[in-house]
């Protein structure tokens, strides 16, 4: 019988910097780099803000968004829907939790509901392919001739609209922060929320401790944050990857 010697380790090929602190200065941090958070960051650095975004992947890829979006929800204000923001909200509070699992609180999703429309132009002006420009679905039944916007799931109402190149939405998103001197950091797992001093301190190998004036937290979709006995948290995800679950709502629920 062959014998094998388990005893050997192999070195950690990366630097691990334990003792040494980088301090970062902004106006504003996020939390999270997702859809919503590239979003948060890309606005505030139009407004003239110094901007940080941190995510515990790589920016460019990261969240449930990473692989792509094929369909864009609760954009009432696209001139084809045939459903206001107010009648969106009352269809949701009448489905009740499971529709604020999808959308958040009722104030966010009456946010979504008002503005999800203006945020994917905003995505198509960076050169992400919404419509069919190609008219590869000319005459389809959930095309619209005149905008060439198509649209899924409910084809009366118009609420929903397909993202005919929507693979690419983070690239364009990340580009975007990159173009408007977005400061991005990757693969930093926030461990901690320190107001006194206004720190904020992520660890990957090094510490880094982050000043600023507010931060934003850009989470992703979490049914529920419970935290039984024996002090462990745990989240409960409504059909949902795990990579729905921030570490921003974790460090606003211990904090």
């Amino acid at each position: 019988m062959t014998e094998f010697d388990n005893t050997q380790t192999t070195p950690w090929p990366y630097p691990t910097n334990y003792g040494k602190e980088n301090e970062v200065t902004a106006d504003v941090i996020i939390l999270g780099g997702g859809i919503a958070g590239c979003h948060a960051a890309v606005h505030a650095a139009r407004r003239g803000a110094k901007v940080v975004i941190v995510d515990k992947g790589p920016v460019i890829r990261s969240g449930s968004g990473g692989a792509g979006v094929d369909h864009w929800h609760a954009a009432c204000t696209n001139p084809c829907s045939n459903v206001t923001p107010d009648e969106m909200m009352e269809a949701v509070r009448v489905f009740g939790d499971y529709s604020y699992g999808e959308f958040g609180n009722g104030i966010t999703c009456y946010i979504q509901c008002k503005e999800s429309y203006d945020a994917l132009m905003d995505v198509e002006k960076m050169g992400v392919k919404v419509r069919d420009v190609d008219d590869e679905f000319v005459g389809a039944e959930f095309r619209d001739e005149k905008t060439k916007l198509m649209f899924a799931y409910d084809y009366e109402n118009r609420t929903c609209i397909r993202v005919n190149g929507g693979a690419h939405i983070k690239v364009a998103l990340y580009n975007e922060l990159r173009r408007l001197g977005v400061q991005i950091y990757d693969r930093i797992m926030v461990t901690s929320l320190l107001t006194e001093g206004a720190d904020l301190r992520p660890h990957h190998g090094n510490q880094f401790a982050y000043r600023r004036r507010e931060t934003r937290g850009a989470p992703g979709r979490c049914h529920r944050i419970q935290r039984p006995h024996r002090g462990v948290l745990h989240f409960q995800c409504q059909g949902c990857d795990p990579f729905h679950v921030c570490v921003c709502r974790a460090m606003g629920f211990l904090h």
